[in-house]
């Protein structure tokens, strides 16, 4: 055998098993299956077999939390404000496209995260429908991202630019409500 070969088979075993290592497989346990279906309901189940992979109330792989994390909102509401401070020298060197693409890309959740953190900040999922003030607030930005898209599709610069400045305008004074 020559040493290149000799190296190799070495650097090889390296990533073997060591003796008396097994397999942990796991099989599932079809009657405890069975049982399960019929006495807790089922969140999630797989395509093919139908085996239920989530039940519901099952502490240790829980789907859903309660409540939205604020800070996974408030990390998605910098992400758009940073991609709104975008669209300017966008408008200023006419690529209506790309500007258009950050409205539906970046900024594609906007909304519905400021609603969702108005909720949170009232620790109440049906805040938003109940505070007057916060609802005018989502609703003017929406209604100016809509003026500012439709500039954009007419390729009106001056307009786009207003709508613009309007929509960080009412962005900032979310923030500063919540």
């Amino acid at each position: 055998m020559s040493s290149m070969s000799l190296l190799s088979q070495q650097q090889q075993q390296s990533a073997w098993a060591a003796p008396g290592d097994e397999a942990n497989i796991q099989m599932p346990n079809i009657l405890q299956g069975f049982q399960d279906r019929a006495t807790k309901q089922c969140l999630v189940e797989s395509l093919g077999n139908r085996e239920c992979l989530v039940y519901a109330g099952d502490e240790q792989s829980r789907l859903y939390q309660k409540g939205a994390n604020n800070q996974v909102l408030l990390d998605r509401l910098e992400l758009a404000s940073r991609a709104l401070a975008n669209v300017p020298p966008l408008i200023d060197s006419k690529k209506w496209s790309q500007a258009s693409g950050i409205l539906t890309g970046p900024m594609g959740e906007l909304i519905r995260t400021m609603s969702d953190l108005a909720s949170a900040s009232a620790n109440d999922s049906s805040a938003v429908k109940n505070d007057p003030l916060k609802l005018m607030m989502v609703q003017k930005f929406k209604t100016d991202l809509y003026a500012l898209s439709a500039a954009l599709d007419r390729r009106d610069g001056a307009t786009a630019l207003k709508y613009h400045q309007a929509a960080t305008d009412d962005l900032v004074a979310f923030v500063k409500a919540l």
